[in-house]
């Protein structure tokens, strides 16, 4: 009798016990999705500001290479007397 009382009793408390855990692992999931999608959507809102900032570091390169070449071309201009 004792016995089947505890059987009963799991038999009743392992799928609550179940249910629960299943339902903390899905909160838990829709965090992380909720997160995910904070993420993404900051990443598409800084694509514009890394995409400007890509074409800044880009105009500042070619600016130093005419630099260069402009001093290279002096430079064989005139012989090295620049020098």
């Amino acid at each position: 009798m004792v016995t089947e009382i505890i059987f009963a009793a799991a038999a009743l408390l392992l799928p609550a016990a179940a249910l629960l855990l299943m339902r903390r692992m899905l909160a838990a999931l829709g965090r992380i999705e909720r997160s995910l999608e904070r993420m993404a959507g900051r990443s598409a809102a800084e694509e514009p500001e890394r995409g400007r900032r890509d074409a800044e570091q880009e105009r500042y390169a070619e600016g130093i290479a005419n630099i260069l070449a402009y001093g290279t071309r002096e430079m064989r201009r005139r012989g090295g007397e620049a020098q």
